[in-house]
């Protein structure tokens, strides 16, 4: 996580009201001024004199999408202000997402391994393998008793994880649509 260092301009630009409800409503959705301006209840030079100031205090920039409008967005460092542990928290979800799936797929691999420790492959001679193939199929409720449960529970929690935090990053990252 980066540290915020906070300066002179950033106090005094943190020190209205109005700047704070702009960059909590920046920190939904990138806005144009107009929008911020219907939003808040502001005429627009108001507001365009607190977006100059927070803008100076490098909380918040101007985004150009190359359209005719500017959006504005939060800076790395408000987030950090807003949401100050939620990046690291998120790593470590995803990491421990990761190292769960490859656990589980090891696991799995070790269970139906026919090259299990200490057991080896016997080569089988006809009469084996004709009584083999003859033999019937083991009843439903004896495949479910040599299932894995755990290691197929340890990927069901990997694979929701997983999934929360790349929904984390594709919604924090992607640029917001009005």
């Amino acid at each position: 996580m980066d540290r915020v260092e906070l300066d002179k301009s950033s106090f005094k630009a943190l020190a209205s009201d109005t700047r704070i409800e702009i960059i909590k409503n920046l920190n939904k959705n990138n806005m144009r001024v107009t929008d911020l301006a219907e939003k808040m209840q502001l005429s627009k030079p108001t507001l365009i004199e607190h977006l100059k100031k927070l803008e100076e205090s490098g909380l918040i920039d101007k985004e150009n999408r190359g359209e005719k409008w500017v959006y504005y967005r939060l800076t790395d460092k408000s987030r950090n202000l807003l949401e100050p542990k939620s990046d690291i928290r998120i790593k470590i979800l995803l990491a421990t997402s990761v190292v769960a799936f490859i656990t589980g797929f090891v696991q799995l691999f070790r269970y139906f391994s026919p090259f299990q420790t200490g057991t080896e492959m016997m080569p089988m001679d006809e009469e084996s393998r004709e009584a083999s193939e003859n033999a019937p199929a083991p009843p439903l409720e004896d495949l479910f008793s040599i299932i894995p449960w755990d290691t197929v529970i340890l990927l069901g929690v990997a694979v929701v994880m997983l999934s929360v935090a790349i929904w984390y990053f594709k919604t924090r990252s992607s640029p917001l649509v009005e």
